[in-house]
């Protein structure tokens, strides 16, 4: 009697507002995941406190909140314990803002986690998969559409950046005007870059090639990724196009296996060649600026890192923006000096310059170990690979990814000196 009281009111405590409606806490986990995803590189037009403030209270409608303090994540709270001594350590002098933006983060990506914590590992991707398809259509017609209708294209500014849409669905911009392949724009989706929203479309392909297998989904994927003209989006799909093929062909008997290896070549050469010719484009031609401010980017955050190696410099921007300024007047560039006012695009360095190369080796490491995305390592190389073009690895998207790699998973035993307590049930992503 003891034993079933003290595991109802372990579900009595752990029961959501929205637990008896089944429709309504999966459209309230979407709305959530949606808004982690805007909060997680974004356009930057989107209120960042607004959204965090709308994907918490979704958060709270499907998950109760003390499930943070769960047994499970003891691994997380002492990373977040561990990055405010190295942040401590590596700052010269204290900046609340700093530490408040990037734990609100942290804990916006803990409560995140916490909506999965005991749904199967494939549920996250299916609550996502009506945003994936989402965002692939307006991948794939945005360039269509702004070339057979330029006349309802409108423009607005944010910061001094300019983007185009049409009813705020359809969203791109151009660094140099006319520098996409064949004249078509790079789209952006709801995000602030066309390299940005290639992730959640490689996500999405990996999803419909492994989990899915429907081949219009798969076709989708594909188109939606080229649209983007993303160099490092083009080099995922490939590769993720690649080992499902070698997947495949493990499965042919020795007949069928010989047809395969030479039709598979064949039936991927179209991909293949756009990004080749999109890597020729970014290198030698209209769009070689931008090699050459990744480029600087990546000697000026080697300088820092190379400064404070161990702990880095804290989350200060004022003492980013020093840093960054005061190393980056020593790289040679042909960019001029405005490419001081950049920011680091290469977000593991990004990690490193802010907390040092020990904490992005273990930021790798627990994307590697995720259970969200299919195969373990596969589906963080996506990310990692991903966050070596984009520094999102601080927003709460991918840090909750980087979280479920720490998980807990060994299940609690029974005590040999109480056998009638209950032991509580194992985290089912963790199985």
């Amino acid at each position: 009697m003891g034993s079933s009281g003290g595991m109802a009111l372990q579900i009595t405590k752990e029961r959501a507002l929205l637990s008896a409606s089944p429709v309504a806490e999966l459209l309230a986990r979407r709305a959530a995941l949606f808004f982690a995803m805007m909060l997680s590189g974004g356009n930057l037009m989107l209120p960042r406190a607004l959204l965090l403030v709308a994907m918490v209270s979704c958060i709270l409608l499907v998950s109760n909140p003390a499930k943070i303090f769960r047994r499970e994540l003891a691994n997380i709270w002492a990373l977040l314990g561990t990055i405010m001594v190295i942040a401590l350590i590596g700052m010269e002098t204290f900046e609340l803002s700093g530490f408040v933006v990037r734990y609100a983060s942290f804990f916006g990506a803990l409560l995140l986690l916490t909506v999965y914590l005991d749904l199967p590992r494939s549920s996250l991707v299916r609550d996502a998969m009506p945003l994936f398809i989402f965002f692939a259509i307006q991948a794939i017609i945005t360039p269509v559409f702004v070339l057979f209708f330029p006349n309802l294209i409108t423009s607005f500014t944010v910061g001094e950046a300019t983007q185009f849409t049409f009813a705020f669905i359809l969203f791109y911009h151009e660094t140099i005007e006319g520098a996409g392949f064949m004249g078509l724009v790079r789209p952006n989706g709801f995000f602030f870059e066309p390299g940005v929203l290639q992730i959640y479309l490689n996500i999405f392909l990996y999803a419909a090639l492994f989990q899915y297998k429907r081949p219009i989904l798969i076709g989708m994927g594909v188109l939606a990724v080229a649209a983007t003209q993303s160099t490092t989006g083009l080099a995922i799909s490939c590769a993720l196009i690649g080992w499902s093929g070698f997947k495949y062909l493990r499965t042919l008997d020795a007949s069928t296996t010989f047809l395969a290896v030479i039709l598979l070549p064949i039936s991927i050469l179209p991909i293949v060649w756009f990004t080749y010719r999109n890597v020729v484009e970014k290198l030698f031609g209209t769009m070689a600026s931008s090699a050459a401010a990744r480029e600087f980017d990546l000697y000026t955050g080697l300088r820092i890192v190379s400064e404070y190696p161990l702990f880095g410099i804290g989350f200060s921007q004022e003492r980013f923006r020093s840093e960054f300024y005061t190393f980056g007047r020593k790289v040679e560039t042909m960019l001029g000096n405005d490419v001081l006012e950049r920011s680091l695009s290469n977000g593991l360095l990004h990690l490193a310059v802010v907390l040092g190369i020990p904490m992005v080796l273990f930021f790798v490491f627990a994307i590697l170990r995720q259970r969200f995305l299919g195969e373990a390592v596969v589906g963080g190389a996506i990310v990692v690979v991903s966050l070596l073009t984009e520094a999102l690895v601080l927003t709460p998207f991918f840090t909750m990814i980087a979280f479920s790699g720490l998980l807990i998973t060994s299940p609690y035993v029974r005590s040999r000196h109480d056998p009638y307590i209950a032991p509580r049930r194992k985290t089912v992503i963790a199985r």
